[in-house]
């Protein structure tokens, strides 16, 4: 018996065959609804069983392999357990949700219990739902596992975790494979123990993905290679909003350099590593992605960011040094490197006060590191006559002269710590004075550059 509740609603009753009446929203699902629920009394891997909560079904493969058809629904039951050497199940039915029902620890739980333990899915549109998987044994390979062409997975509300065995983890945790086109991975929570030394990824595209979802997530773990990877370029990839730590000095999120795609909003923590290292994803757009790389420090933006000088783009932190004259016959430290090494990627310089006389003075700028061998950052050039107002520059290039323009760094410069300098070989009589700026980004954390 079936039939619609009211004249104008998507509730539906029925009656399925040895099973309850349920009334349901027919908007929010189709097909047969099944139990599952390993603490069940009258339960049963059994026919006659899984079609109400009091005699569910025991195991969740039992349910697809015997019961469950295009766009069913498997309810799994608070506290539910279940273990397994090899597949726990294998989704291989077209549209089956699989939803676990509970909060916390109450939630369903599936234990892999082998390293070779593992949930496929093998048919489109299968929904994981608010379910746990718990790594149970020493380097578990694969926790889901989307098979081949396989397309529109939908994991989300889930957690992955780790027993409390040392070693009990996964070496990845979410594997997609060739075409798993649309998977959507969201609000999920994965996590490893701190010291895990073979977890490697928690999301792992083996093969051309395109138009992947992972948003909303919580990754913490100690991955080795980064929490979100790819082998294989896909396209219109969507991460956002995921909030990520991995282990120091490695990064959250890299992609091929040919993959396209957003990557937007998410926040990542890795020790040590400059924050412009932590997403490597050439061919993505960037927008407000943040990383901490010295704990205890709020975030610093990633990738190219907008700098206070109008209509300079990607060229990092700027440093003024007010005007100062000109060394006679001498050498002025500009700017100190401290803590580590920057990268350098525009030095300029503006005239001001008064010009330069007739004096040839061989002008050039130099790094001076504490430790190790004077270089300098371009060839001499006689300022003589150079008016007020003329800007300079540098190529990068050390075998280019200092220029009478400013330019940014074509060959940007990695500095060590110590002085960027400015060397006059001559005696200018008319005190001219310049003013300087220095653009550049840390390659190590708390690296900085000031005014000397």
């Amino acid at each position: 018996m079936a039939g619609t509740v009211g004249t104008k609603s998507a509730l539906f009753f029925q009656r399925q065959a040895g099973g309850m009446f349920s009334i349901t929203d027919e908007g929010q699902t189709q097909g047969a609804k099944w139990f599952c629920d390993s603490n069940a009394t009258e339960g049963a891997d059994a026919d006659g069983h899984g079609q109400n909560p009091n005699a569910a079904c025991l195991t969740v493969q039992y349910v697809i392999t015997n019961f469950a058809q295009a766009n069913d629904t498997i309810f799994v039951l608070p506290g539910h357990r279940e273990a397994g050497d090899a597949v726990l199940f294998d989704a291989d039915v077209v549209g089956l949700k699989i939803i676990g029902l509970g909060v916390g620890n109450q939630r369903p739980r599936f234990d892999f219990d082998n390293a070779a333990s593992t949930i496929d899915v093998g048919a489109n549109a299968v929904t994981l739902k608010n379910l746990m998987f718990r790594a149970g044994a020493d380097s578990v390979l694969i926790g889901i596992d989307i098979e081949a062409n396989v397309i529109d997975t939908v994991i989300e509300d889930c957690e992955f975790l780790e027993a409390s065995t040392a070693g009990d983890e996964f070496v990845v945790m979410v594997s997609l494979t060739d075409g798993n086109n649309c998977t959507d991975i969201h609000r999920n929570i994965m996590r490893t123990e701190v010291a895990a030394g073979a977890a490697t990824h928690a999301v792992n595209m083996l093969a051309a993905c395109d138009y992947v979802r992972i948003y909303d997530n919580i990754m913490y773990g100690n991955w080795s290679t980064a929490a979100i990877g790819d082998t294989a370029a896909g396209a219109a990839c969507y991460i956002a909003h995921n909030t990520i730590k991995v282990a120091d000095g490695l990064p959250g999120i890299t992609l091929q350099a040919t993959a396209t795609g957003h990557i937007a909003y998410n926040l990542i923590e890795s020790t040590g590593l400059a924050p412009d290292l932590m997403i490597v994803a050439a061919a993505c757009a960037l927008n407000e992605n943040y990383g901490v790389t010295i704990d205890g420090d709020n975030g610093i933006l990633i990738g190219p960011a907008i700098d206070a000088t109008p209509g300079v783009t990607g060229l990092g932190t700027a440093v003024v040094r007010g005007t100062g004259v000109v060394p006679q016959t001498a050498t002025l430290p500009l700017f100190t490197v401290g803590t580590g090494d920057v990268l350098i990627t525009a030095i300029i310089g503006e005239v001001d006060t008064n010009d330069f006389g007739a004096v040839a003075n061989a002008t050039h700028l130099e790094l001076v590191p504490t430790t190790g061998q004077l270089s300098p950052l371009c060839a001499t050039l006689d300022l003589t006559g150079t008016t007020i107002g003329t800007q300079l520059g540098i190529s990068g290039v050390v075998s280019d002269t200092l220029q009478k323009h400013a330019m940014v760094l074509a060959a940007p410069v990695v500095a060590q710590i110590g002085t960027i300098n400015m060397d006059c070989a001559g005696s200018e009589a008319n005190a001219c004075q310049v003013q300087w700026t220095i653009f550049y980004k840390p390659l190590v954390a708390g690296a900085t550059v000031v005014v000397a």
